[in-house]
């Protein structure tokens, strides 16, 4: 073989490489697992969103039919003097409160505060 068959030689077989090293498997794999997870990723995100919508979406359906059924309630089991607003009852104040009831803190400031701070242990 002559030079000029020698160099056409090595670039039939670097263009044969070239041509068959993407179809391969080894070569192709990172790139196929990379699109599988970005692509599970993508569809996983979508049905966790839409999940969770429709999960709010029936939480709100639910907490409305109680309240409309709370309310149906209290209307047939209250008679038209009860449905006017009943006053409520103010809570007792300190100074009202039985004896073994108070706090147990005082409210004013006659809580004894030492003078001398006490000896650190050694």
């Amino acid at each position: 073989m002559n030079g000029w068959h020698r160099r056409h030689a090595w670039r039939a077989l670097f263009l044969a490489v070239c041509c068959l090293l993407p179809s391969c498997g080894l070569i192709k794999m990172p790139f196929r697992v990379a699109g599988a997870v970005v692509e599970g990723t993508y569809v996983g995100g979508k049905k966790v969103a839409k999940n969770t919508s429709d999960a709010l979406e029936k939480r709100k359906l639910r907490k409305q039919k109680e309240e409309e059924e709370a309310a149906k309630k209290d209307a047939r089991g209250k008679t038209p003097q009860q449905k006017t607003a009943e006053p409520q009852a103010a809570p007792p104040s300190a100074d009202s409160l039985p004896v073994d009831q108070s706090p147990a803190i005082p409210v004013d400031d006659t809580i004894p505060i030492p003078v001398e701070p006490l000896a650190l242990p050694q």
